[in-house]
């Protein structure tokens, strides 16, 4: 084990060596300061903008393929350190796609996906995305085997916001020095797939409902 700098200093004369430069967001963010140093550091590196990191590194990659994804301008303070990159709140699992090549193949048609500022995305499982407007939160969780397409789909609700932790909270949490509640019992949009098979997600326009529908079965909502 060596650091990256050291490790050319161990190669014979002969060896050639290379690098390449990326932007930070795409593959750096390290997560090792304690709340009371990071306050003091730049970056902070520390539990809060890790995981800003990831939700930033989420959307830029959708933006890069074309989606439409609000770029919020409120700057949120925890534990005395402040960032613009918690919101939207975008996760997608390996399963979704690892690197561009495979989110591309999983946002067919990013000129069809809207994602406000205050939005939360969570993607867990073999899932497609052709076509979505959201304004709030949903979280989508598909079981091995099961194949997930996202059509026609416009979501509304109020979604997830940040409080501050409580005194009894666990450290994880106290690390980061917020918890993430829905705003309401009802505001958070939850679609488990329990089952194989292909499935279908989309908006019923007459009811305003989600509907999730399996292939040959009659939709259930």
């Amino acid at each position: 084990e060596c650091m990256m700098q050291d490790y050319p200093k161990v190669l014979a004369p002969e060896e050639k060596v290379g690098f390449i430069e990326v932007p930070s967001w795409i593959a750096y963010s390290p997560c090792k300061n304690n709340t009371n140093d990071a306050v003091t550091k730049s970056p902070p590196a520390c539990a809060l903008s890790a995981e800003a990191d990831q939700y930033y590194h989420c959307t830029q990659m959708l933006r890069v393929l074309g989606c439409d994804i609000a770029t919020s301008e409120k700057s949120e303070t925890w534990c005395g350190i402040s960032t613009n990159l918690l919101s939207p709140a975008i996760v997608l699992t390996p399963s979704v796609g690892v690197g561009l090549i495979g989110i591309k193949a999983s946002f067919p048609t990013p000129s069809f996906v809207k994602i406000s500022t205050t939005s939360s995305l969570v993607l867990n499982g073999e899932i497609t995305v052709r076509s979505l407007i959201l304004d709030g939160a949903l979280i989508i969780n598909a079981v091995p085997g099961a194949k997930v397409i996202v059509l026609e789909c416009v979501i509304k609700n109020k979604g997830y916001h940040r409080i501050p932790c409580a005194e009894d909270a666990p450290e994880s949490l106290k690390i980061r020095g917020y918890d993430t509640v829905p705003v309401e019992d009802d505001s958070v949009q939850l679609i488990d797939i329990t089952s194989s098979g292909t499935w279908t997600v989309m908006t019923d326009f007459a009811t305003k409902k989600i509907v999730v529908k399996k292939k040959d079965v009659c939709p259930i909502s």
